[in-house]
């Protein structure tokens, strides 16, 4: 009986340990989109007054090659109203946090920076930015990877720093990346319930001896 008992438990230890072997290899671990920089810049300008708020702005024209997991990659392109001519405001006023964005079909959105929830890591400036595309659109290509998450989260290198004086500052950082956070894919997804439904039968085992 005893022996019995020993064979029954190696071929359920078996039969667990080959299901979690099966749900990990099938399970990467995210479905993140990636954007890598082609082309062109985008950057941030700050002023900082004497006593009063900053102001932030941001605008330029640059083309990313997306790649996403469901998709081939694709090109994205993110730029200002002017298309990225106007780096010192004379057209576009000062104080812009909105950027537009196409992909290879010419669907278009717009991309809004949330400067008030910025992060600052030393030199490393993070602003969320959060993509809306019009009913009148249907999106393809890089701009379904786009949407995937909202918001996304922008990355910048600072590149200047001024003392216009009177206490009055300037600070310019360089766009070097976007970051998507991860998200889980439906064979992650299995393999959390599979492991779920692992443990109850263990479980189940253990009461009925």
């Amino acid at each position: 009986m005893l022996i019995r008992e020993t064979k029954s438990d190696a071929r359920f230890t078996g039969l667990v340990i080959a299901l979690l072997l099966v749900l990990l290899i099938a399970s990467p671990t995210s479905a993140a989109p990636i954007f890598s920089p082609v082309s062109g810049s985008l950057q941030v300008t700050g002023l900082f007054p004497f006593g009063g708020l900053p102001t932030l702005d941001i605008r330029g024209a640059a083309l990313f090659a997306v790649s996403d997991v469901a998709l081939p990659p694709t090109p994205l392109y993110i730029m200002d109203s002017t298309g990225g001519q106007d780096p010192t405001g004379s057209v576009l006023p000062f104080g812009n946090n909105q950027l537009l964005a196409f992909d290879n079909v010419s669907a278009s959105g717009f991309i809004t920076f949330d400067f008030p929830n910025l992060t600052v890591n030393g030199s490393i400036l993070t602003v969320p930015g959060s993509l809306f595309i019009p009913s009148s659109f249907t999106p393809a290509g890089s701009m379904v990877a786009l949407a995937t998450v909202n918001p996304l989260f922008y990355q910048f290198q600072q590149t200047a720093f001024q003392d216009l004086g009177g206490s009055n500052f300037l600070a310019q950082w360089g766009l070097t990346g976007i970051q998507a956070p991860a998200i889980p894919e439906p064979a992650s997804f299995a393999m959390l319930f599979g492991g779920g439904v692992i443990l109850t039968l263990v479980g189940y085992r253990r009461r009925r001896r």
